[in-house]
This record gives C-alpha cells, sequence and structure tokens, in this order.
C-alpha cells in the first residue's frame, strides 16, 4: 500500500483516534488464498484515474479482498475505512472520514476536526474539509470506503454527496457498497466524475475459481474442483464454503467432499 502518516502508520498531525477507529482505519490483510486477478487490477487502475468509483455487488463476491489487494500493490498513497452500523449516525460518519483524510494529508482535517466538536450542521464541516485538503500538495492518493450502503439518511448521504462532487483534483475516492448507495448517481455520471464495477465483472471465472480451491484445498481431486468451480458460478463465498466443508470432511476421514451447491 502507498505510504500514508509517519512511518508507523499513525496520523502525524496529533489528530486523536480510539482503538475502535484505528481499526477501521486498517486495511483488510489479504488472507492467503487470495486470487490475483491482473483483469480487474487493471480495471481498478483505470478506474481510479477518475474522482470517484464505485464497486457495487452483493456480499460473498469478494469486493473487499479485491480492494485490499489492490491497495496493497498500487503505487497510489492510499487510505482506508470500513464503515459499520455505528456510521449510521453521521457525526460518526464523519469522524471516521476526517480521521481517514488526515492519514493522507495530514492536518488538513484539523478545522474540520474542531468543526465537527461543535453544535451545527454537516455543510459546514464538508466545507472546512474540503477546504483543508485543497492546501493539498502532491501526487493523487486514493482513500478506499468498504461498505458504504451503511451511509443512510437524508443528512448523510446529503452531506456524502456534497463531499463527493466537489473532490480536490488529487483524492480519489473507491467506494465499496452491497447495493446502490443514496448518491445523485445520474448527476455524478453526467459530469464523468463516475465509475463503476458491478457483480458481473467481480465474478470468478472459472480459472480464477480452480485456482482458489486448489490454494484453499489442494489436496481435493481435481474433478472435484472442476464441479465445484462449476456450481459456485463465479461467487467467492460459494468457492469459499465448499472448500471449507470439503477439508472438514477430509479431517473427519469420510469419503465425500461436498461441492458448492451441495446441501
Amino acid at each position: 500500500m502507498g505510504d500514508v502518516g509517519d512511518t508507523n502508520g499513525q496520523p502525524v498531525s496529533g489528530l486523536p483516534t480510539s482503538p475502535l477507529l484505528k481499526a477501521k482505519l486498517r486495511a483488510p490483510v489479504v488472507p492467503d488464498h487470495y486470487v490475483r486477478r491482473p483483469r480487474l487490477l487493471r480495471l481498478l487502475d483505470e478506474a481510479v484515474e477518475g474522482p470517484l468509483t464505485l464497486v457495487v455487488a452483493p456480499a460473498g463476491v469478494g469486493k473487499t479482498v479485491l480492494l485490499a489487494g489492490w491497495a496493497a500493490e498500487t503505487g497510489a498513497a492510499t487510505g482506508w475505512l470500513s464503515l459499520d452500523e455505528s456510521d449510521r449516525d453521521p457525526s460518526q460518519l464523519w469522524s471516521g472520514m476526517v480521521a481517514a483524510l488526515d492519514r493522507l494529508a495530514p492536518g488538513s482535517a484539523d478545522a474540520a476536526l474542531a468543526r465537527l466538536r461543535r453544535p451545527g450542521g454537516l455543510s459546514d464541516v464538508v466545507e472546512e474539509l474540503l477546504d483543508g485538503l485543497d492546501t493539498r500538495a502532491g501526487p493523487s492518493a486514493v482513500l478506499v470506503v468498504d461498505d458504504l450502503h451503511f451511509v443512510a439518511g437524508d443528512e448523510g448521504a446529503r452531506s456524502l454527496a456534497t463531499f463527493l462532487l466537489h473532490l480536490p483534483p488529487w483524492l480519489r475516492v473507491v467506494g465499496l457498497s452491497r447495493r446502490q448507495p443514496e448518491l445523485p448517481l445520474e448527476r455524478l455520471r453526467a459530469r464523468g466524475q463516475l465509475r463503476e464495477v458491478h457483480l458481473a465483472e467481480l465474478r470468478f471465472s472459472r480459472r480464477e475459481a480452480h485456482e482458489m480451491l486448489a490454494r484453499m484445498a489442494p489436496s481435493l481431486p481435481r474433478e472435484w474442483i472442476e464441479t465445484t468451480a462449476a456450481q459456485a458460478a463465479g461467487w467467492a463465498a460459494g468457492l469459499q464454503l465448499a472448500a471449507l466443508a470439503a477439508r472438514a470432511e477430509q479431517a473427519r476421514g469420510e469419503p465425500g467432499a461436498a461441492a458448492a451447491g451441495d446441501e
């Protein structure tokens, strides 16, 4: 991953972060069974030339692992923010956004943080943040926001839309979501600011499925791998669950190995 913050991965401006927030600011570890998919890595390289990229697909497709793998090898400075249920609260959402962006542009979020701590609307926070980010000089950087579908409600969605419509030239945002987020997508498309990746691109090809299964269950016969890859229909979670079930059956000494789709 590109360098952010100081040499210990901590924000250099003194922005306070709780242990939970620090965890949300870390990119997930790329698992041992990660399959490097050059076609999708090239697609992401091209997509982040634009201001906003949305990766939208149901759970279990492998969005997070794909982006973690891409972030680990891209040459651009990359930050990460994982959202959860608590980020349905707009103030909580922007606390995380401010902390994540402070790692990409140390000190640029100080005024926004101070505004966030005072009573008032989030529009002022977003304005202060955009003003601070505009002062950063240097090459492009990427912020990955995982589980963007947790942003809900008028205030949260409206403030995020304002931010994304006015990104500074150096900042790229990649949002991962299980469904279309509550954003002005048609307006972003019309402006040429939006790149999109969907389920059709994310499904594992037969070769990619074979590679994942061979990594997770290398001792299983090729016939089982062929059958399971076909039945999973490119679904990453189906491949993983089938491999785990087959390994468990092997450990119990049972002769059969369940394939994806078997009850």
